[in-house]
């Protein structure tokens, strides 16, 4: 018993031992394996400082087109920290695209890692031109020349785009319009992120305003058929002498045959990236012609004047209120370019003018402006009377000559009692009569008393309608004003701070007259309200828009009077925040 207990003891610690020794084998290869990915871990993290990055610059061809894209490559060795600086490049070429691409192997325990920057370049001008170190951190590229060409004409048959730009006209005058056309043709389709400039203002001083696009159609280029796209643009020169359009520029993304997943920028490197460029047009601004007669300089293709009447000119009634409408219309021209425009009324018909409004309407064929203004008139006093005939000279851009905007003479019939005239002679006191005829004494004493009973009855007649005039002026006035809301006004004065701030005085009056119209300022009460800085300002920018002697207008001064002005309104008196308090309700009843 004794043997067999101690012989199943050795076997028992036999078993033990050999299960401790494989424990402790396990626990050491564990622990190697934990090891070895600290290790790797650990040179993952350190290589891009232990590892010495080698930047390399390299492009296509040496040897381009100054329409051409062409691709320029920087690699890197290693992910190299710090971030690229590409400004130099901005200065001799325009990027249209740039794509990163990083890249780690790890084969056989050796790791390499490199990262990679493509960009698409055009060059901005031709003959010998050094692209410049590219630097990322503390390392830097090498300088490289290449040659870039004028670029081949247009109208090759193997010319997928062809861009097209011409001027309507050979000449124009100063503040008139001419229309500049663009053609965008395409043989084959291209992509959504395509770009067409507008016309740029390369040389001289003008406005530029999009008038809309023609129905895309197909056209025939050099026995090739091409879809085309026509956009027209209106262009207001503001000076005299020659207006230099720089070229249209067409940067778009064409397909190819073989296509290949777009990285994270978006950019597909097996699409071709193009540019055409249009040709360069000028045109000769006329300044103001020695002929033109007029005082205030109006160039358009045709100028009327209208005037509606709400009761018949011939119908009119003594004391009655009648509307008038004046228009004037303009083909090629900005309303607010348009001249005031008054009636000449006899003295006995008084006039009360409101503010003008503008409206631009614009088409494929240009600008017409219409002002349209409204006088009320009220006669004094039954009669025939007469409006005299308007004349204002124009000049007729398409006969180029001088032409006369008539509105014709307009006779009145006003029924009612004629109106007292100032130079009658003075009743003379009746003789006294003898006493004893009283009643011979009693007539004309009658009679003069109904006469001034009659009089007094029309005066207070004539003061009723003038009242009931103000209070629906009042009311027509208050609804004018109620139309602008404070999120508009707020609108109209952003665009004319920012039409200040760019120095553009067309811009800066239609929105300042907006602005006028807005807060109910007409010229009488602007000389009234306004500071004599206002007023200046006002009269610079009508010079700067206006006068023969054009001069670089500075837009900060205005707004400055305007903001000024605006606080000044905002700010109430004593006497509304008297009334204010007055009007609330009793806290307890």
């Amino acid at each position: 018993m004794v043997i067999l207990s101690l012989l199943s003891y050795v076997k028992l610690r036999s078993h033990v031992g050999a299960w401790e020794r494989d424990v402790n084998g396990a626990r050491k290869r564990g622990i190697n394996r934990i090891w070895k990915q600290v290790i790797s871990i650990l040179l993952l993290f350190l290589f891009p400082f232990i590892s010495s990055a080698e930047l390399n610059l390299s492009i296509d061809r040496a040897e381009i087109s100054i329409e051409e894209a062409f691709e320029l490559t920087i690699s890197s060795s290693s992910s190299t920290s710090g971030n690229i600086d590409i400004s130099p490049l901005q200065q001799d070429f325009e990027i249209l695209d740039q794509y990163k691409q990083s890249r780690l192997q790890i084969i056989n325990g050796n790791m390499s890692q490199s990262t990679t920057w493509t960009y698409t370049l055009v060059a901005k001008q031709s003959g010998k031109i050094t692209i410049p170190a590219i630097s990322i951190g503390n390392e830097a590229t090498k300088a490289v020349e290449i040659i870039v060409k004028k670029g081949a004409a247009q109208g090759k048959n193997n010319q997928d785009i062809i861009v097209e730009a011409e001027i309507e006209q050979q000449s124009a005058y100063v503040q008139g319009q001419f229309i500049y056309v663009q053609r965008l043709l395409f043989a084959k389709p291209f992509r959504n992120n395509s770009t067409l400039t507008r016309p740029t203002v390369k040389e001289g001083l003008a406005e530029v305003e999009a008038l809309g696009n023609t129905p895309e159609r197909i056209v025939k280029r050099n026995g090739r058929d091409y879809r085309m796209l026509t956009r027209r643009f209106a262009i207001i020169p503001q000076k005299s002498g020659k207006l230099l359009i720089a070229p249209t520029v067409f940067s778009g993304t064409m397909r190819r045959s073989i296509q290949r997943h777009s990285n994270s920028f978006g950019f597909n490197p097996r699409s071709r990236r193009i540019r055409v460029l249009s040709n360069e047009v000028s045109i000769e601004v006329k300044p103001r012609p020695k002929e033109f007669t007029g005082k205030d300089w109006i160039v358009a293709k045709d100028f009327s004047l209208h005037l509606s009447w709400s009761t018949p000119p011939d119908q009119l009634r003594a004391g009655d209120p009648v509307t008038v409408v004046l228009a004037a219309i303009a083909n090629g021209l900005h309303a607010e370019q348009l001249p005031e425009i008054n009636l000449q009324v006899p003295s006995e018909i008084k006039q009360y003018p409101e503010k003008p409004s503008f409206n631009n309407e614009r088409n494929l064929a240009g600008i017409i402006g219409t002002m349209n203004k409204n006088i009320v008139l009220v006669s004094t006093g039954g009669g025939e009377f007469k409006l005299p005939e308007i004349n204002i000279p124009w000049w007729n851009s398409e006969t180029d000559q001088q032409e006369i905007a008539k509105l014709e003479a307009v006779n009145l019939t006003v029924s009612g009692t004629p109106a007292p005239i100032a130079s009658q002679k003075a009743v003379t006191k009746p003789e006294p009569l003898p006493k004893n005829n009283l009643a011979t004494e009693q007539k004309p004493l009658l009679s003069t008393t109904l006469i001034l009973l009659i009089s007094l009855l029309l005066i207070l007649l004539l003061a009723w309608l003038f009242m009931w005039w103000k209070n629906q002026q009042k009311t027509n006035n208050k609804d004018s004003k109620d139309n602008y809301s404070s999120v508009q006004k707020q609108q109209i004065l952003d665009s004319l701070k920012q039409a200040c701030s760019n120095n553009n005085a067309t811009n800066a009056q239609q929105q300042l007259q907006q602005w006028m119209l807005s807060i109910e300022l007409s010229p009488t009460s602007l000389t009234k309200q306004s500071s004599p800085d206002f007023q200046q300002q006002i009269k610079l920018l009508n010079q700067a828009l206006y006068s023969k002697a054009k001069s670089d207008w500075q837009g900060h001064a205005l707004w400055t009077v305007v903001e000024a002005h605006r606080v000044k309104l905002s700010e109430p008196t004593e006497k509304d925040a008297k009334n204010r308090f007055q009007g609330l309700e009793p806290l307890y009843h």
